[in-house]
């Protein structure tokens, strides 16, 4: 099962490698890779990390956090009808065959 964490900082004072450091410690719950996304804005910054364990899309294509376009964020979770949601947006946008 992937792991992931997630961090506000409103004091914009924590830094990516502490970050980084903490994410590792639950490197256990997704072994295949990590991600991490930040976000700044005037007020805060934002701090997303993923440990992936990869199982049904394994390629680069499925790594974790997953950006849309306009860089909105793709939860992490499972849908068993990924496929047949897929099918029925005609595929549109998808870069990978994970769910």
């Amino acid at each position: 099962m992937c792991g992931i964490l997630g961090l506000i900082d409103f004091t914009k004072q924590y830094s990516k490698s502490k970050f980084l450091k903490n994410l590792d410690l639950i490197k256990h719950r997704g072994p295949d890779s990590t991600g991490l996304e930040t976000f700044s804005h005037e007020k805060y910054n934002v701090f997303l990390g993923h440990q992936r364990l990869s199982i049904i899309d394994v390629s680069n294509n499925g790594k974790q956090p997953m950006l849309y376009k306009d860089n909105s964020i793709i939860y992490n979770g499972e849908i068993y009808n990924f496929e047949d949601l897929k099918f029925n947006l005609n595929n549109k946008d998808f870069i990978s065959t994970s769910d």
